[in-house]
């Protein structure tokens, strides 16, 4: 049963690692898709169009399960999700000094404070014994 395991060992480790590539992927391409639906509108037409275009590649990779390709595809795919960020930053600071902050509530919040001001609370100590 030792020699078995000990022959299988490589075999199980390439196993764990495509297995570990493609959970990684997959969380990419999630992430990805939910931060363009969510603020798609912040970058360009190009950027969205390469970044829809590798998320489509990943996809087809995650089907075929090759993890040479898997990796290749995140690294693209983290790239160009760094582009993304990049690109909402900039449209963030420049819509921030023209909007204000976005989904900030008229009067501070629904108590009607300022975001500057203290929170009352109360704090207690329990004694163990």
């Amino acid at each position: 049963m030792v020699k078995e395991a000990e022959a299988n060992a490589e075999e199980d480790k390439k196993k764990r690692e495509r297995i570990t590539v493609k959970n990684n992927l997959d969380n990419l391409v999630y992430g990805t898709e939910k931060l363009l639906k969510d603020n798609g509108e912040k970058v360009s037409a190009e950027a969205k169009s390469e970044i829809e275009g590798a998320l489509k590649e990943a996809k087809e990779a995650l089907q075929k399960d090759d993890a040479d390709e898997m990796k290749r595809l995140h690294d693209k795919l983290t790239s160009l999700s760094h582009k993304l960020a990049e690109e909402m930053y900039k449209s963030s600071a420049q819509g921030g000094a023209a909007g204000g902050q976005s989904g900030a509530q008229p009067g501070g919040g629904a108590s009607g404070k300022k975001e500057d001001e203290p929170i009352e609370a109360e704090y207690r100590e329990e004694k163990g014994e």
